[in-house]
């Protein structure tokens, strides 16, 4: 009936309530299933797998354009004598803050399996790039 599920739900882990449940347990629960089935369970893991992916790609992304920042700033400073004013740091900065924000449209494909975060994948990737 759903009326005395608010409870269970407010004290469980991670509460589910259905689709035409009470609003007592819609308001207790964590995740609320809009439609009929489990099918909106299935479309919640695809995306979150989509949204890690997008998150794996920007920090891959992010340590590459450092190191090559910063290498580039090293090299340009000592084997050419370049004074860098801090107006072309700051600007360097926010055109490389620019082009990761389009990392947000990317287009990813989700895994079959459950991801983890692999910090050696992600620093070993921008030292290869």
């Amino acid at each position: 009936d759903g009326a005395n599920d608010a409870p269970a739900l407010a004290r469980a882990n991670v509460g589910t309530a259905v689709e035409g449940a009470t609003d007592a347990a819609r308001g207790a629960a964590d995740i609320v299933l809009t439609e009929p089935g489990l099918s909106t369970i299935v479309h919640a893991i695809r995306q979150s797998r989509i949204v890690f992916q997008r998150m794996r790609n920007y920090s891959i992304y992010t340590c590459a354009v450092t190191i090559q920042i910063v290498v580039g700033f090293v090299v340009m400073a000592f084997a050419f004598k370049f004074d860098f004013p801090p107006f072309m740091v700051l600007v360097i900065a926010l055109l490389n803050d620019g082009t990761i924000m389009t990392l947000s449209l990317d287009r990813v494909l989700p895994s079959n399996q459950p991801d983890h975060w692999d910090l050696t994948e992600i620093c070993k990737w921008p030292v290869l790039i």
